[in-house]
This record gives structure tokens, C-alpha cells and sequence, in this order.
């Protein structure tokens, strides 16, 4: 017999049975939820790995030492002048801010920008242009999505704004005017002298991965000690600072742990700069009971599939006994019923991915359009080889549903 007359029997079976529908609504059910849970834990992943994993600041060791422990200093180096895995050893120097001498010319309105040491690390998120040199002076690296505005950072990340293109700064010059304050005032610092920072744009970083702000800049080491002295000099209320901290950056995340401990055996106090935070974790576990929770109604599918089948070849003595007299082996009848199943299980996979694809087109068209850049990258994606494999343990489920069914088929045909 061919093929298509299996499936044409098998379909007519199927119209006959009362709990059909029900069948496929738990396969539906089953499906659907396997589905969202394993496109959640991909783009979970993808997106933590990208932007949580790959900071500097979940890669960076600090160590605390006093300004004078020179000796400390060069023992650190010593140690990991070496390893491959180190990106760059600096003294942290802060961040400070500036607002833009006559922005108008390049922005058309008021712009802050926050200024920082330009580590090693710059040069692998650099998009255009060039990273600086070492003893270059008065050159910086800007946003790729670039917005010089004197908003709060956490707040600008979450506005869906218009960000300007930084390539299209590359060979302009820049320049800001920062402050000393006195902090002895009783309400909030007061500026007492200024001073002016002039810099060319020599190259764009991508700030959506490292997670910097739209307005932070990247300058030379000269540079930032240059303004960090004259801010120090000149304010007043600003005690010396003791504690310096050395920063150490490395390549990958996943051997960050093994630096530690390394670095601990020889006397070293080092503490990570980032950890995750505890929400990491519990999104994570969640993510992983909606898997198995979508398992468990894959095994409710089952056995609901496999008693109807069950009942329905039962309930089917007489038609299944027509058909062996007609000539049907109980091999041919046994791949019917067999089909039955099937069939059940793919118009569950199906439609359930269908809705599924809808649903997600839907979802990332809503992201992409609403959030901030910094958060639309969280595309929601899934795993084909994960829905291949879906297919076919459905598939299985099926057929195993089907044995017993068939088992019956055989005593029914000795009747």
C-alpha cells in the first residue's frame, strides 16, 4: 500500500475520535512551552555573554596598595609580564567630566562628556579609526553611538533617543572645560578655577558592548594624569588619597577565577571589580524549571496520547477485524494507528512553532522599535539543532504512545 493511503486512513481515524482535539491542544501546550523556554535561554546567554561577561569590568582584577608601595607595584608586574591572558596592568585615574567648549559648532547643543584613562583594552572594541599610542597626547576615542549630553548615564541608557554617529567625528577636535571646587561648601561644591582639555578624535569604540555611557571618552595616560593634577592642586577640601588601585584587565572572562587564585598564592590581595549580581542566577534557574516544566507536559502529552490511542483500537474491534478480512495485515493496521499518533504530534509541533515564529517577530520588532540600543541587542533567537531535536523526541513520543496500541492490534487480530 502507498504511503498516502496510510495517511488518508489514519486522518479519517482521527476525525472520528472525540478527544482529538484535546490530543493536540496538550502537544500545543507541550511544544510552546519548550519553545519560549529554550528561546529565552539562548538569547539569555547570548546576551549575558556579550555584554555581561565581556565588560572589562567582569574581567578586571583591582588591587589596593598604598601610593608609595613601589616595590608591590613592580612584584605585580613581574608576575604577569608573561601571561598571555593579561590585556593591560594600569593605576586606576578615575573618571572626570567636562562640558563641551562651544558645542553648537559640532552638536547644535549643550554637551557634557566624561573623560577616562584609555587602557589596552580599548583596542580590541575599536570600530573606526585608530587606537592611540602610548605617549600620544591630546587625542581621544569616542562612542560609536555617540550622545554628549549631562544626564544621568543609567537614565540616558534607557531612552530610546537618536544617538549621533561618532565616525563622523574622526579628524574634529574637541575641546572641554573642567573644574577644581571647593567641597568645604555647606550645599554643593562651588567651581573655583577652570580649566580647558583639547583633544582630536582619532578613532570609535563600540560602547553598546563594553556597557560605557554615550558620552565617555578614552584619552592617554599623560592626558588624564594632566587633569587629574590640576583638579587636585587646585581644590579645596580634597584630601590625599593613600590607596591607589591597580587594575588588571585580562582577555577571557572564564580564567579571571585562576588569576585570582594566582595572584593570591604569591601574597597579592586582589578582589574582582564585578560580580554577578544574584538576579544572573535566578533568571537563570527559572529559565531551567520552564524547561523542565515543559518536559513534564510533554510526558502528560503522552500518556493522554497514548490512552486515546489505546481506547480508540479498543473501541475499534469491529472495524479492525473488517479490515483483516479484507485482507489487512496486522502490520498494515499497526502502522496506521501508529500514524495516528503521528500525526497528532506534528499538527501539535507545527502549529505551536508557527505561533511561535509570529509571536517572536513580533516581540523583536517591539524591541528594536522601544528600547534604548543599549537594550534592543537582546534579540530574542533560538537554537535550530534544540527544535530539530524537539521534532524528533515528539516524533518518538508519538510512536512509543502508539505501542502499546499496537500491542492490542495483535491480540485483537488472534480474536
Amino acid at each position: 500500500m502507498k504511503s498516502r493511503y496510510y495517511f488518508k486512513i489514519a486522518y479519517t481515524n482521527l476525525l472520528k475520535r472525540k478527544r482529538i482535539r484535546f490530543d493536540i491542544f496538550l502537544f500545543w501546550i507541550s511544544f510552546m512551552i519548550l519553545f519560549i523556554a529554550n528561546c529565552l535561554l539562548v538569547s539569555f546567554y547570548q546576551y549575558t555573554d556579550k555584554h555581561v561577561f565581556n565588560t572589562f569590568g567582569y574581567r578586571t582584577l583591582n588591587i589596593k596598595l598604598s601610593k608609595d608601595d613601589f616595590k608591590t607595584k613592580q612584584k605585580i608586574k613581574n608576575l604577569l609580564i608573561n601571561n598571555n591572558d593579561v590585556i593591560d596592568i594600569y593605576e586606576d585615574s578615575g573618571n572626570q567630566g567636562g562640558t563641551v567648549i562651544n558645542p553648537r559648532d559640532l552638536f547644535h547643543n549643550e554637551a557634557h562628556l566624561s573623560i577616562a584613562l584609555g587602557h589596552k583594552g580599548i583596542e580590541r572594541l575599536i570600530v573606526s579609526g585608530k587606537h592611540f599610542e602610548e605617549n600620544d597626547t591630546k587625542v581621544g576615542i569616542i562612542p560609536k553611538y555617540f550622545y554628549p549630553d549631562d544626564i544621568d548615564t543609567s537614565k540616558l541608557k534607557q531612552q530610546a533617543i537618536k544617538y549621533l554617529n561618532g565616525d563622523n567625528f574622526i579628524g574634529k577636535t574637541i575641546t572641554i572645560r573642567y573644574f577644581a571646587h571647593d567641597f568645604l561648601q555647606d550645599i554643593e561644591p562651588k567651581p573655583i578655577k577652570s580649566f580647558y582639555y583639547t583633544f582630536e578624535v582619532v578613532g570609535t569604540y563600540d560602547n553598546l558592548v563594553n556597557g560605557e555611557g554615550p558620552n565617555h571618552i578614552y584619552i592617554p595616560k599623560d592626558d588624564i594624569r594632566l587633569v587629574n593634577n590640576n583638579i587636585d592642586m587646585y581644590s579645596i577640601g580634597i584630601g590625599e588619597n593613600e590607596i591607589k588601585t591597580m587594575k588588571v584587565i585580562i582577555k577571557d572572562s572564564s580564567k579571571i577565577d585562576d588569576l585570582k587564585l594566582y595572584l593570591d598564592k604569591n601574597m597579592i590581595d586582589t578582589e574582582r571589580q564585578v560580580y554577578l549580581d544574584k538576579s544572573y542566577f535566578i533568571i537563570k534557574y527559572m529559565l531551567r524549571i520552564i524547561s523542565l516544566i515543559g518536559l513534564i507536559f510533554c510526558f502528560f502529552s503522552l500518556l493522554s496520547i497514548y490512552l486515546s490511542t489505546y481506547n480508540s483500537v479498543i473501541n475499534r474491534k469491529k472495524e479492525i477485524g473488517t479490515l483483516k478480512s479484507l485482507g489487512y495485515s496486522s502490520k498494515i493496521i499497526s502502522k496506521i494507528i501508529m500514524l495516528e499518533s503521528m500525526v497528532i504530534g506534528w499538527i501539535g509541533y507545527f502549529s505551536s512553532l508557527i505561533i511561535f515564529i509570529i509571536i517572536l517577530m513580533i516581540c523583536n520588532y517591539y524591541i528594536s522599535k522601544n528600547l534604548s540600543i543599549y537594550y534592543n541587542s537582546f534579540q530574542l533567537s533560538f537554537n535550530i539543532s534544540i527544535f530539530f531535536l524537539i521534532f524528533i523526541g515528539g516524533t518518538i513520543m508519538s510512536i512509543v504512545s502508539s505501542m502499546k496500541a499496537k500491542n492490542s492490534v495483535e491480540k485483537i487480530s488472534t480474536l
